[in-house]
């Protein structure tokens, strides 16, 4: 018996042997390993494997004696481009590789790359954010489309040009994949359940227009696309001299490109599609779903003063604003330099404390204030409206400027431009745009327009400096042209929203988009040499841009 009333104690034999057990251990870790890597996608495996060869081919290669880290920026600027474009890891984590790699290889330290990730360009998009969530909160966007699709009647070719003309506007100042999604249910409800081929020919057609007309239509703001925000933060970040790209001056720019693209995709998709339809289209369910939204509310009234309000101070700000918020360089006893013409006259620099960006946010701070009719007792905005802004997107951004800086900083941006300097300096201005905005039309077609432009502005905006070409020649095709993916359906998210529809094939968007592309790239080149005047004389070479010596 056992001491205590306890239960006899056995001894039990295992026959496990010690060989047994470890076999057994190291298979449940090649389980876990196996499970591990079935995680990864095919796509993203390759992309892994062919950064870490980048990585290490390009880490090796010296490119310069006088600029020892160029080559290892380089390397490690590559290795989070295919991160980005293989999508190994989410958008937002990628874009935080800057802030480890790049002190770890020594090129910049972590409290300056980490200062890059927040300029005016994040808070004039973040602003827009908000706004954009409001609008979509009380149902503005949809009320916009269904009154302008009620009213043009139910003629295959109106309708087509209605239903783009609510894209390319929507798109403008809210997410252009979002627009898609809106009006994607219309073209349905248009059709009435019609399987006739004319009906699938209309069905393509406007699918595409709606595609085609939300990517024009971010062409014409700074906020309409992700390329043109880039472009615009790396070009302060490099040109910290240069006269400030305002909303009004970009929109100035790219506003007739994209009206041209627009009206370009109606025509070419109209010609392919819209040409003798024998179809009933029918605009019941329309009216149906703008009856049901109500009579308009307070809140769609409060939401349409903000926004005119925001474009009133995009507009205004420049002329209006900036002049008499700032300082001077010069304080004269003599005279006042309150002002930035007060200041010239005393042959001081005035430097403005407003931006665009100060403009975004004191419009979207306004809808924290008004009551929601909707929704009683809260805002119109509330601390829930923080959930919905794109902070991927932002750290995106923030991952871009410091891709630039970095550049900068470690010589490669010189390095890169003395290479490219025979090419830029034997080319005509109007052949090296041209050539540049070919290029990147169809290199974007295959990889993410944002990831495209981080990497390839900074290193025209380099080669610009060292071959003393106006930074503007080089670095607005790269930004325009990064946005002419009309052709496959992974080249943008519109492109890809239509597609997933079943409605339209691999070949109608490869045939029209081909045509679309080449118009694109005549149109950009043809856009620089005239607006582009506007920020600034394109035959000469600008002070701010000279390196240091």
């Amino acid at each position: 018996m056992a001491e205590d009333g306890l239960p006899p104690y056995k001894v039990e034999t295992s026959l496990v042997t010690p060989s047994e057990n470890v076999a057994e251990a190291v298979s449940v870790k090649e389980g876990c390993f196996n499970e591990w890597l079935h995680d990864f996608s095919f796509t993203q495996k390759v992309g892994v494997v062919l950064s870490v060869i980048v990585l290490i081919v390009v880490y090796s290669i010296e490119l310069s004696d006088e600029f020892p880290k160029a080559n290892d920026t380089l390397a490690c600027s590559l290795f989070i481009t295919i991160w980005w474009i293989f999508e190994v890891m989410p958008v937002a984590m990628t874009s935080i590789l800057p802030v480890i790699i790049f002190p770890l290889a020594g090129i910049t330290s972590g409290r300056d790359t980490a200062s890059r990730y927040y300029n005016f360009i994040q808070f004039l998009f973040i602003g827009a954010f908000l706004v954009v969530v409001a609008i979509e909160e009380v149902k503005a966007h949809k009320r916009f489309a269904l009154k302008v699709v009620s009213y043009i009647g139910t003629k295959p070719k109106r309708i087509l040009a209605g239903l783009m003309f609510v894209a390319f506007i929507l798109s403008m100042f809210a997410s252009n994949t979002s627009t898609t999604i809106l009006l994607v249910p219309i073209v349905s409800g248009l059709v009435h359940g019609e399987q006739t081929e004319d009906a699938k020919r209309f069905e393509k057609g406007a699918l595409l227009g709606i595609a085609y007309a939300a990517t024009s239509g971010g062409l014409a703001t700074l906020i309409g696309t992700l390329p043109n925000g880039i472009f615009a933060g790396v070009f302060s970040e490099t040109y910290p001299d240069a006269e400030e790209i305002t909303f009004s001056k970009w929109m100035g720019f790219a506003l007739p490109a994209a009206i041209l693209m627009a009206l370009s995709s109606w025509v070419v998709v109209g010609f392919m599609y819209m040409r003798n339809l024998k179809i009933n289209l029918s605009n019941e369910t329309i009216l149906d779903d703008l009856k049901a939204l109500g009579p308009v509310s307070r809140d769609e009234k409060f939401l349409l003063a903000a926004i005119l309000f925001m474009l009133t101070l995009f507009l205004v700000r420049p002329e209006g604003i900036s002049p008499y918020v700032g300082e001077c360089s010069i304080s004269s006893s003599n005279s006042s330099t309150s002002n930035e013409f007060d200041c010239e006259d005393v042959g001081g620099v005035w430097t403005s404390f407003i931006d665009d960006g100060t403009m975004s946010c004191l419009a979207a701070t306004v809808l924290f204030f008004l009551p929601s009719e909707k929704r009683k007792g809260e805002r119109i905005l509330t601390a829930e409206s923080f959930n919905h802004i794109r902070f991927d997107m932002l750290l995106l951004f923030g991952a871009g400027f410091a891709i630039a800086n970095a550049f900068t900083v470690s010589g490669l941006s010189i390095v890169i431009g003395d290479l490219f300097s025979t090419f830029v300096n034997e080319l005509s201005p109007f052949a090296t745009v041209l050539m540049i905005t070919f290029v990147v039309c169809y290199f974007t077609e295959m990889t993410s327009n944002t990831a495209t432009s981080s990497i390839l502005i900074p290193i025209m905006l380099g080669v610009a400096t060292t071959t003393e070409t106006n930074p503007y020649l080089l670095g607005l095709p790269v930004t325009l042209g990064a946005s002419l993916a009309f052709m496959l359906p992974i080249a943008t998210p519109p492109n890809t929203v239509v597609y997933s529809t079943g409605k339209v094939t691999f070949a109608d968007m490869m045939k029209a988009g081909f045509i679309l592309n080449n118009i694109g790239i005549i149109v950009v080149t043809g856009t620089v040499f005239s607006t582009g005047n506007i920020f600034t004389d394109l035959q000469d070479f600008p002070a701010f841009a000279a390196a240091d010596p």
